[in-house]
């Protein structure tokens, strides 16, 4: 299939940043010959491309960026490839931790699709995972624009004040999360048994029913043994970005807010 073209025209200083969380999700950043585009491509795995030209813009100067170095300048550009290869480690952990949680917990782990328990009342997100939240957006934007369309106007309607609101990443007709592949960490490993910071044992409510807490503790899952996400959040404070969020939030236009 012929490839898709789309034009979408960023300030500079978001290019950046668009070129970080695109490249979580399998996108190939090319510099045009004259430097005014950065042509990002994308193979969905399904026989289908997605080519995005992204065009600079001057940006207006913010207050934080005067006070940023060429060094910390540079160090986001090269930070690209470090970023993509630490992100796919860390959910690859994930992934394995949470095979293992399912196949230690058996039948007391009742996570499902469609069970939106974990998906209610705003939570603090990671700015790693504000920027894969982003990527997977710009996908949705190209794929299926009028979701992209209804998660950025739930996004926008988001009140974070109301405990039980849902995320707005969460469709509401059909209990699914619109951007399951860029999902947050907290939103991945959810359900199973963990340690808290003071070390107790923490799970989804709905999960473990009767179990003991000897049984629990068996049970218990490691997500980020080698701590990669700390080490990623650290290049990423060097690089500008830093400070927790929402989900709500990271899906704001930059225009309505920033991280």
């Amino acid at each position: 299939m012929q490839a898709d073209c789309i034009a979408v025209r960023f300030p500079q200083s978001f290019e950046n940043n668009l070129g970080v969380a695109e490249s979580f999700l399998d996108f190939v950043a090319v510099r045009t010959h004259d430097h005014s585009r950065l042509k990002l491509s994308h193979n969905s795995g399904a026989g289908t491309s997605i080519t995005i030209y992204v065009i600079s813009e001057p940006a207006k100067p913010r207050k934080h960026d005067k006070m940023r170095s060429n060094q910390n300048d540079m160090l986001t550009r090269e930070s690209l490839v470090q970023i993509e290869t630490g992100d796919r480690q860390l959910l690859a952990s994930v992934a394995q931790a949470m095979a293992e949680a399912a196949r230690l917990s058996g039948d007391w782990l009742v996570c499902r699709p469609g069970c939106t328990q974990c998906c209610l009342g705003a939570f603090d997100i990671t700015p790693l995972d504000a920027l894969r939240l982003r990527a997977g957006l710009a996908v949705l934007k190209a794929t299926d624009p009028s979701r992209a369309k209804r998660v950025e106007a739930r996004a926008l309607a988001y009140d974070e004040s109301i405990d039980d609101a849902a995320c707005p990443a969460l469709d509401p007709d059909t209990g699914w999360c619109d951007l399951y592949e860029a999902r947050p960490i907290t939103c991945r490993a959810f359900g199973p048994v963990t340690r808290t910071a003071d070390g107790a044992l923490a799970a989804c409510e709905l999960c473990y029913t009767g179990a003991t807490d000897e049984q629990m503790a068996a049970c218990e899952i490691q997500l980020d043994p080698q701590g990669i996400e700390g080490e990623l959040l650290a290049t990423l404070e060097r690089a500008g970005e830093r400070g927790m969020t929402t989900v709500a939030r990271a899906l704001l236009p930059p225009s309505k807010n920033a991280i």
